[in-house]
């Protein structure tokens, strides 16, 4: 509006309330509470008005009465339902993905409260500009693949498309972040248009059964490469890895891609040759070709078997339990 009277966090928030709207796809409901619990009525929100240029008012003059509120639920039916029954299926199975497994064995807490409960975590900024860089990698190798002739402005559109205002410390934050992804992307285009090392998968979504735990895990290889009969598994990163050691350790303490290994052997009865995370970034890549499925079978037995028991370190077995939940 350009006045510069406006709050700073006014004018921020107002960004972010028109970055909402411009994701809409086919219809735009604004909606608007004007009890909010408190002593007095809430005026809806100000870009409601900006937005339809009409103010809108309390339709009651009152506030509700606590048991006036109390009644409005009254008919509502009662639902008592296990959270775990979404991943606990009626015979027994239980049902992850690789994401949640991570989860639980880095804080089974933080499993029960996010992944379970779904309490909402909130928008990160990282998981924004990674899914931006991985859908622009997506659309360079798929159609490489295909034998499609790409260019750098194709990535970088995938990059603008997936991109989620949201998240960010600031508008700077954001710029800053945006512009650094396309310029990653420059790089790595760049990079790969030299090079004659194309994957056989893409995006290739998988799912194991492990009989004897009753588990079932499904998940996706970011890429497969199978060069004269041998395979490698490969994740990207975008993480700000900036040495060769760094980048070993985090491969060397990589679940997922213990799981990925483990994944490839089960459904084509052998196994990979070697695991890799390629950091875009810094252009690093880790590669191994070291992975023990029995320790990764450990891992597992201990995570189901916690999972099944309810057993969420961190708080107490009345305080985790179902029942003590509700």
């Amino acid at each position: 509006t350009g006045d510069t009277k406006i709050p700073w966090h006014v004018l921020e928030e107002r960004r972010l309330f028109y970055v909402g709207m411009t994701r809409a796809k086919q219809f735009l409901h604004l909606t608007a509470s004007f009890d909010h619990g408190g002593k007095r009525l809430k005026k809806p929100s100000r870009f409601i008005t900006e937005v339809t240029g009409e103010t809108y008012l309390p339709k009651q003059s009152h506030k509700s009465l606590p048991l006036d509120t109390l009644a409005t639920f009254a008919s509502l039916p009662s639902v008592k339902q296990d959270p775990l029954a979404n991943y606990l299926s009626s015979d027994g199975w239980l049902h992850l993905t690789t994401n949640q497994i991570a989860d639980y064995l880095r804080s089974p807490k933080e499993f029960w409260y996010f992944d379970v409960l779904s309490l909402p975590k909130g928008p990160f900024h990282t998981l924004v500009y990674g899914s931006a860089i991985h859908a622009a990698l997506e659309v360079y190798y798929k159609s490489k693949v295909s034998k499609r002739p790409v260019s750098i402005q194709e990535l970088v559109k995938a990059f603008e498309n997936s991109w989620n205002s949201e998240g960010f410390v600031s508008l700077q934050h954001e710029k800053e972040r945006f512009t650094k992804g396309k310029q990653v992307l420059k790089e790595f285009f760049a990079r790969e248009e030299q090079k004659n090392d194309l994957p056989v998968y893409i995006e290739k979504p998988f799912t194991i059964s492990i009989d004897n735990l009753k588990l079932r895990i499904s998940g996706r290889y970011d890429a497969v490469f199978e060069r004269s009969g041998r395979v490698e598994v490969r994740d990207f990163k975008t993480g700000s890895i900036d040495t060769q050691k760094a980048a070993d350790v985090r491969l060397k303490d990589s679940l997922q891609m213990k799981i990925y290994a483990l994944a490839w052997e089960k459904t084509h009865q052998s196994p990979v040759d070697s695991m890799s995370l390629y950091f875009v970034e810094n252009d690093i890549l880790a590669i191994s070709s070291v992975s023990d499925n029995t320790k990764t079978l450990q891992l597992l037995t201990k995570m189901s078997e916690g999972i099944r028991n309810q057993q969420f370190s961190d708080l107490g077995a009345s305080q985790v339990r179902f029942e003590g939940l509700l």
